[in-house]
């Protein structure tokens, strides 16, 4: 049952819902009579064969004080001490909110602290409350509160450093170079640094870049260093220092007093103020970098959406320039989380954290540059979280270079040292998933330079169609098959898509060619596109693959069980008539068999991508392939017809034309000349110049 029907079957009993967005139960307010009004409506079916909506209802009560209380804030509260908690709500009205935040500060000042602040989304409020221990159960036992969770804070990683060099003047990157805001805990004044830093972006009323917007914990100024450099060994091997982005730095957090990063403000409202302020700063700057995370806020089987991924989510649709990047989140590791078998079993401990779980941006895992102490390349960091996301969705989105301790075999990244004025180096290292995301935010940050006019969409699905999950992988995972449907989806959960490609996403060659189309579509209806495959691509001995990567950036709400406001399938046929495809979705955009019966001559010469329509399409990131070594049956006197369909779920009609990309990717392992022949059978040039 859907959830829009159950939810008017309960209205239809006087039951209003205030949110769906949890494992296996829905919140409605207060219980009253509801009891006695579903057992008169269960006496109503007495005698009838069909079930309603009541045989779906194991119970109901109220949810318990205890439940609502984060785990680890209740296994190890702050004593007497008062502290900071974020209080969460379900949603309500503004009066409602009022009477609330009154009752917060009434207990938080009886047991001796306050209310610190507010911040409030159509899909959240969240409240931060000083108190001691004594006051947590007090709180959560208001109906009108959600969650109490402590602030989310971040770890300090594992260190070494360089020698000192020195590379003289470094000249800044051009001045419509693309740009990166680094949301972290700000930078410092780096002789490698400076010349690409555009600026500083103000998340209070600090105005200017103030002592209080430099970095002192040092997180955001390793951030900053790959953001810039994308790969800094290499510039080291090099002995060159040429920054190709400009950088900008919002500081929403500090060293706290046990050298953790704390944040002193709600981490929602920063996070907010900084991009509102950059997108009204520099339109050019198109990307931001968020390498932080809540460990406490983990997904989970059939959980609703997280609290800051629902934000970035609702920050991307109020800013449809910017593309946001996340790190995965690290595993807190307590010696009983065994790698590499976790990668497969994927035990609580290690799931994705807030913001992980984002549908519209892009989500980084971490993967090993050289292995000493496990013997090969590209195997995933012994700390990088596993997917899935939200609803099934495939997340982490890709993964690169991100180190991590593996005893004497650290293979820990290298980027600008914090002290270099005080220990005279230049260079320290860093780990985890904190500097894999921005590698990506780089890569990504090239692509729109080498792409310009690019939408956000068309650069995830061109950063997706490059990404290749790497062959090096350690048992169990070297047993797995990426092309087998259920293989790939346990690959899919360590590698996402796989490690991304800058040559690959922004060009095509002799023996891999994209064809991109980059626009919108009204909901409910059903867009085909054909490709003209040569002979030679069939007939030719070696290795072929035909691959389809699809992007979009629905609406998004976190109260609802259905997150995503809007969907988009495809499929994608081989020696067919398009006309007759085209007749088969004309339904509203449907495929058939969900209205009249496809047809035979269509069904059976549908392309069997990997993975599955069911399993790829409950992303806003999708791409799936079909590959073989024999020749794959396609007639090249009929065109190949990829079929995208938007589906209304929730969408209001403001956001009835929905934006997404399209990359139909052509790969063969035989000097066949691909371009050239595609060129040649298509009056459509494919993405890449001359090869």
């Amino acid at each position: 049952m859907g959830h829009g029907a159950f939810k008017a079957d309960l209205e239809s009993v006087g039951i209003e819902t205030v949110s769906s967005a949890f494992e296996s139960y829905w919140v409605a307010k207060g219980v009253g009579d509801y009891r006695d009004r579903l057992a008169a409506k269960a006496r109503e079916r007495i005698g009838r064969e069909k079930p309603t909506f009541v045989d779906a209802i194991k119970g109901v009560g109220i949810v318990q004080p205890e439940e609502k209380i984060d785990r680890r804030l209740l296994a190890d509260p702050a004593g007497g001490e008062a502290e900071g908690v974020d209080v969460e709500t379900w949603p309500m009205s503004g009066g409602r909110l009022e009477s609330l935040g009154n009752a917060l500060y009434k207990i938080a000042r009886d047991g001796g602290g306050g209310v610190d602040g507010m911040f409030r989304t159509s899909d959240y409020c969240v409240i931060r409350v000083r108190c001691g221990a004594a006051s947590l159960l007090e709180i959560a036992s208001l109906p009108e509160v959600a969650r109490v969770s402590r602030p989310m804070q971040m770890r300090d990683g594992a260190r070494l450093d360089s020698d000192i060099m020195e590379y003289g003047t470094i000249k800044g990157p051009d001045p419509g170079a693309p740009g990166i805001l680094v949301v972290d805990s700000g930078v410092v004044k780096h002789p490698l640094l400076e010349p690409a830093l555009a600026g500083f972006v103000p998340v209070d009323d600090s105005g200017g870049a103030g002592a209080g917007m430099y970095d002192d914990h040092g997180h955001g100024t390793h951030v900053a260093g790959v953001a810039a450099y994308g790969d800094v060994q290499a510039c080291v091997d090099g002995k060159a220092f040429e920054p190709k982005v400009r950088l900008y730095s919002a500081k929403v957090m500090k060293k706290g007093p046990d050298g953790d990063a704390v944040f002193d403000r709600l981490i929602d409202e920063k996070i907010t103020h900084a991009v509102d302020e950059i997108a009204a700063k520099d339109p050019s700057c198109k990307i931001v970098n968020l390498s932080l995370g809540d460990s406490a806020s983990t997904i989970a089987p059939g959980k609703g959406q997280l609290r800051l991924a629902s934000l970035i989510d609702r920050l991307s649709a109020s800013h449809r320039g910017l593309l946001f990047v996340v790190s995965a989140g690290n595993i807190e590791d307590d010696g009983d989380i065994p790698y590499p078998r976790y990668l497969l079993n994927r035990p609580p401990a290690t799931r994705l954290i807030d913001p992980a779980t984002s549908a519209h941006a892009i989500t980084v895992g971490s993967i090993l540059r050289r292995s000493a102490g496990l013997g090969y390349q590209d195997h995933p960091s012994p700390l990088t979280r596993v997917g899935p996301g939200l609803a099934g969705m495939t997340k982490p989105d890709v993964v690169d270079y991100g180190g991590g301790y593996v005893g004497p075999g650290t293979t820990d990244v290298l980027t600008m040292n914090m002290e270099w004025a005080l220990e005279g180096r230049l260079f320290t290292f860093d780990s985890g998933t904190s500097m894999s995301a921005p590698r990506v935010a780089h890569t990504l940050a090239l692509m729109q330079a080498a792409l310009p006019g690019s939408s956000r969409n068309l650069l995830k699905a061109l950063l997706v169609s490059s990404a290749e999950i790497p062959p090096l992988r350690p048992p169990p995972l070297d047993a797995l098959s990426p092309g087998r449907g259920r293989d790939m989806a346990s690959l899919s959960h360590v590698y996402g898509h796989g490690k991304p490609d800058l040559d690959r996403a922004t060009h095509s060659g002799q023996g891999r060619v994209s064809f991109v189309h980059d626009g919108s579509m009204r909901l409910n209806r059903a867009e085909l596109f054909t490709v003209q495959v040569p002979a030679a691509f069939t007939a030719a001995r070696g290795r072929k693959a035909i691959e389809v990567t699809l992007a979009f950036d629905p609406p998004t709400d976190a109260g609802r069980g259905d997150y995503l406001g809007a969907a988009m399938k495809y499929r994608l046929y081989k020696n067919v008539d398009p006309d007759e495809v085209r007749r088969c979705y004309e339904d509203g955009g449907k495929a058939a068999g969900q209205g009249a019966p496809m047809p035979d001559s269509i069904r059976r010469n549908e392309v069997k991508l990997v993975p599955g329509a069911r399993q790829r399409g409950a992303g806003t990131h999708q791409k799936a392939r079909a590959a073989s070594r024999r020749d794959m049956g396609i007639d090249p006197s009929r065109p190949l017809v990829l079929v995208v369909v938007a589906e209304k779920r929730w969408s209001e009609a403001r956001d009835s034309e929905q934006g997404y990309a399209v990359v139909v990717t052509f790969e063969h392992s035989s000097s066949i000349g691909l371009y050239s022949a595609l060129k040649a059978a298509n009056r459509a040039r494919a993405r890449g110049g001359t090869p």
